[in-house]
């Protein structure tokens, strides 16, 4: 399931951010069936099953479409640049698409086994996100229009979210503070732990050109090395370290990153560079280290907390992927004469097309 993990993270937003993109109706219209009109086959003929539940066109394309657009918005940067000859790009659209409905389907199956189906809250939060999305886009019709981009009806665009939905009451009624199986504070920080999960926050003076990566001259990096012992012995003598410590950086810290993450950095072990991090993780919390000389320059570093809370949600998700990960590897797919016909470079290129002919609308 490894090609899946680099979807995962996004699936559970996937429709609504999709449906959220910016796009120009200009009055165009699709086919009632755009699945018709891309693939040549219509949107409820069953490709394949999962475990006895028949799967159509429209729920695998929504995917494969969604993962066409991942490569291309991830790493080929153009349509242009998306070769359907590569068996690789081919396996890797097909894999997610097949990886995403059966991991939502089996959320759906799970469910249904321990009885879990939505609230009437859960429900009415359903359709306040479907009619935030219409009231974003300005009309029903711009909705409508907005989906079939997205390979999807309005009726299947619900049943997703639907399955969205099914996911996170799995986690609430399994791991939530009143679930069948709730997460404790030992469990949260045997995750940090296991994950080699940390924080700190640093005081960085460049030895290095960011721009070009050649180091600055001799003069110049002594004198960076003399300012970061002054700010060092300013936080030895001070009566409340913490604090300079954060006006010391704002003022000095030469860290590009330092305006995204004013509150340090959140990493794990083989992230930062060596000497960051092997320092960071020497220290206690709160405490501060000596000058620390890397690649780029010479830090400060502080020791942060980690508050376990956090990551109740990550691990909570965590434990109910393996669970529906170990069904989907259990699951029995049996395929139809229309799998084996599709060409899904045809339909993807019909998909794009039709996407152009709305925004040149």
């Amino acid at each position: 399931m490894k090609a899946l993990k680099s979807l995962a993270a996004l699936a559970l937003t996937a429709a609504l951010a999709v449906s959220l993109a910016a796009c120009s109706g200009g009055g165009q219209t699709a086919s009632d069936d755009i699945i018709q009109q891309t693939a040549g086959i219509p949107a409820d003929e069953v490709l394949f099953t999962l475990d006895g539940q028949e799967i159509t066109a429209e729920e695998y394309l929504y995917w494969a479409a969604y993962s066409a657009d991942y490569l291309v918005n991830y790493y080929l940067g153009s349509v242009d640049n998306l070769d359907w000859s590569d068996e690789s790009t081919l396996s890797f659209v097909r894999t997610n698409a097949l990886d995403a409905v059966s991991l939502y389907r089996q959320a759906q199956l799970y469910a249904g086994e321990l009885g879990i189906t939505l609230t009437e809250e859960e429900q009415a939060a359903l359709d306040a996100d479907i009619q935030e999305t219409i009231d974003t886009l300005g009309s029903e019709e711009a909705y409508a229009l907005r989906l079939q981009q997205s390979a999807i009806s309005e009726e299947g665009f619900r049943d997703l979210l639907t399955r969205f939905y099914l996911y996170s009451a799995l986690i609430d009624r399994l791991y939530g503070p009143e679930g069948t199986q709730p997460l404790t504070e030992a469990d949260l920080q045997s995750y940090i732990d296991e994950n080699g999960i940390y924080r700190a926050k640093h005081i960085l003076l460049l030895t290095m050109d960011m721009t070009t990566g050649e180091p600055l001259d001799d003069e110049t990096v002594a004198a960076k090395k003399a300012l970061a012992d002054e700010l060092l012995a300013q936080l030895r003598e001070s009566e409340n370290p913490l604090t300079l410590f954060d006006q010391l950086m704002n003022e000095y810290s030469e860290d590009t990153g330092l305006e995204a993450n004013p509150d340090g950095y959140t990493t794990q072990v083989g992230q930062m560079v060596s000497a960051f991090e092997d320092t960071a993780l020497a220290l206690e919390v709160g405490e501060i280290s000596e000058v620390v000389e890397s690649e780029y320059g010479y830090h400060i570093i502080l020791r942060l907390s980690v508050d376990p809370e956090d990551y109740r949600t990550t691990l909570a998700s965590a434990r109910l992927d393996d669970t529906l990960y170990q069904r989907v590897d259990g699951q029995t797919v049996e395929y139809t004469d229309a799998y084996d016909s599709l060409d899904l470079g045809n339909f993807y290129t019909a998909l794009t097309a039709f996407r152009e002919s709305v925004s040149e609308g």
